[in-house]
């Protein structure tokens, strides 16, 4: 075959070879055109470590492959989307040491309706939990996950639910962003119950040994007591002092007394009645101060 014939032909593969890359493209750019599925039967994920029988991390990664394509086939071919969570699940039970596709999975899989999380994605993100309970990351999502999904929650229990989720990341033994530490208190606030919240920050307060982290709590204590601060008025000061050094006492007796004084003040009920003791502390305080100087 001469150079010249040879040319045409590679040309004319070119030619075909973008023939057909412009069709498939017009027909992705039409529409939706749902697929049917590449497969329509997976194992249970319990069990399917028996198929990889001294090869799961082999396994795994096989799976996790046809994961990313059958996703990309969602994104691009609006595939059935069911098989998702199986897949993911497959993978986590075949190799649960690796943490990327609980993540994957706690951000892609929806439910039905195609947008919000379902039951088998809070499933994904707490079995991520139990094999990765140092994961930061994988907290962060099944917070989100609950509170966009439609679980039935009632405020409060959603509240409560996502703080048991966070408290983990704020003793500090766990490498998190700082602005997540203190997330699980607010939720409680937020959830109506300001005095489980300071009294679960008040212990932590007491045991963590950051100071940087001892300082955020001190100012989330304040803002959980930030309606009483305006009542103690112009001795607000000295009483955060007052109580923070109580608090990080060696006498255990006086550290109860201010954790009791502050969970008093951030509960509407007790705050009327607490704001004599505050003031009076922060007075004593003062004069403490003052003696010293």
């Amino acid at each position: 075959m001469t150079t010249s014939a040879l040319r045409r032909n590679i040309f004319f593969l070119f030619l075909l070879a973008a023939f057909a890359a412009l069709a498939t493209t017009g027909a992705r750019l039409k529409g939706p055109t749902p697929k049917t599925p590449s497969f329509a039967y997976l194992p249970d994920p319990q069990f399917s470590r028996f198929l990889f029988p001294g090869q799961r991390g082999f396994g795994a990664s096989v799976v996790w492959s046809s994961t990313i394509l059958y996703f990309a086939d969602v994104l691009l071919d609006h595939e059935d989307p069911r098989f998702l969570a199986e897949l993911v699940q497959t993978t986590n039970a075949l190799d649960p040491d690796w943490t990327y596709p609980y993540e994957f999975g706690g951000l892609v899989v929806v439910g039905s309706d195609g947008r919000t999380p379902s039951t088998k994605t809070v499933a994904i993100l707490q079995d991520g939990i139990r094999h990765h309970p140092e994961s930061w990351k994988l907290r962060i999502y099944l917070v989100n996950t609950l509170q966009v999904g439609r679980f039935g929650f009632s405020e409060g229990a959603l509240a409560d639910t996502c703080a048991r989720v966070l408290l983990p990341l704020s003793t500090g033994r766990i490498h998190a962003p700082e602005y997540v530490k203190t997330l699980a208190f607010t939720l409680l606030k937020k959830g109506g119950r300001p005095e489980e919240a300071m009294e679960k920050l008040t212990e932590l307060f007491r045991t963590v040994e950051d100071p940087l982290l001892q300082v955020r709590f001190q100012a989330k204590m304040m803002d959980l007591i930030s309606p009483a601060r305006s009542m103690i008025g112009t001795d607000s000061v000295d009483f955060r002092k007052a109580a923070t050094s109580l608090l990080r006492s060696q006498d255990q007796q006086q550290a109860r007394l201010a954790a009791s004084l502050l969970v008093a003040l951030s509960g509407e009920a007790t705050r009327p009645a607490a704001i004599p003791a505050a003031k009076a502390l922060a007075r004593q305080y003062r004069s403490f101060a003052a003696s010293q100087n």
